[in-house]
């Protein structure tokens, strides 16, 4: 039985690491743990302590993209 032979393109991006769009390629075990740098913090000010106050960190173009493939907005989740 004959292996199936890998194609220039996909050398190039296994040489790069980088995908077509100039993403970082990614295992799935990397791209959680890229994902999971995404924090959700929630503060207040010492002039109202009672006020709860809601921030999220800006995804990067990687975290953007698969959450848009997914369907998902990570500021809008509970």
């Amino acid at each position: 039985m004959l292996k199936a032979e890998r194609s220039e393109h996909a050398k190039t991006k296994d040489a790069s690491k980088l995908a077509d769009d100039g993403l970082p390629l990614h295992s799935f075990r990397t791209l959680l743990q890229d994902l999971g740098t995404l924090a959700y913090n929630i503060t207040h000010t010492s002039l109202n302590p009672e006020a709860k106050i809601v921030l999220t960190t800006r995804p990067t173009p990687l975290q953007h993209k698969a959450f848009s493939l997914l369907g998902l907005n990570p500021a809008c989740t509970q």
